[in-house]
């Protein structure tokens, strides 16, 4: 919902809209702060299988697909009955099985309907 506002904006003003995608998943990530010592670098790095999943989904998600969410199944097996029922199940022939949504507020979205 927050994107829909900020591209009603975006409009208001002559701006290209955003098209983004989120991408989900479940599992172990290592953390590792990266740097050295007297310098202003001071990050954390996260690496391991789950964070790649999670990028591929975000790409995927962010290719003009009818649902900007995409969630891997250990995600999706991890959400409660309210949470599971707001995606839907879908086969990606680059990702396999993949949870797909587009959550939204529905007061937010009320109000930017009515105010733009």
């Amino acid at each position: 919902t927050l994107l829909k506002l900020l591209n009603e904006h975006f409009a208001k003003k002559s701006l290209d809209p955003l098209g983004i995608g989120i991408g989900v998943d479940w599992g172990r990530v290592l953390m590792i702060k990266a740097g050295y010592s007297g310098s202003s670098i001071n990050d954390v790095i996260y690496m391991g299988d789950v964070v790649n999943r999670a990028a591929h989904l975000a790409h995927k998600a962010g290719r003009n697909y009818e649902n900007p969410i995409w969630a891997g199944p250990d995600f999706y097996g991890n959400l409660n009955e309210h949470n599971s029922g707001l995606l839907t199940q879908r086969w990606d022939y680059e990702v396999g099985s993949v949870y797909t949504g587009d959550v939204v507020l529905t007061a937010m979205n009320t109000w930017i309907e009515e105010n733009f």
